[in-house]
């Protein structure tokens, strides 16, 4: 491998990432799968709404759909809480990249290069994770809103 080109495999980024990093990457797991599993859920539900249209009454059909607007919503706002604090942590990262301490043979400069790089390296995955989780919120949102569409409040 070329040592000059960006390393996105996160394995071998992991040992080289500082605590806060590994915390932050941890806490977007965990959101990433939540917002995935509760995308799924909506999809699903629309299409059980889908098929069962013309069956349910009009007034528990739109709370159905107040009610899976407002959970997108609650979901587009994590969505904007972990993006926000990426960007805390990415910063506090980089800040933290400028400290050099202890013995090395190594010029401060090169020490400082590659600390940036890491992080560099650990965003350029994080954000392709945001372009994942924002292109699903995006794609769910178009279904809800094309369904509600169709089925306009009596």
């Amino acid at each position: 491998m070329d040592p000059h080109s960006l390393n996105l495999n996160l394995r071998s980024l992991w040992p080289q990432l500082p605590t806060l990093a590994r915390v932050y990457l941890f806490i977007l797991s965990l959101i990433f799968v939540w917002i995935l599993l509760s995308s799924l859920r909506h999809l699903l539900t629309l299409r059980a709404l889908k098929r069962s249209a013309a069956d349910l009454p009009r007034e528990p059909f739109q709370s159905t759909l107040v009610a899976l607007r407002d959970r997108l919503s609650t979901l587009r706002q994590l969505f904007w809480f972990v993006f926000l604090l990426f960007g805390f942590c990415f910063l506090v990262q980089i800040s933290q990249a400028f400290i050099v301490f202890g013995d090395s043979n190594q010029s401060p400069f090169i020490i400082i290069l590659r600390q940036l790089g890491t992080c560099v390296a650990c965003g350029a995955d994080v954000f392709l994770a945001f372009l994942f989780l924002h292109s699903l919120l995006w794609f769910v949102s178009a279904r809800l809103e094309a369904f509600a569409r169709r089925h306009p409040a009596a």
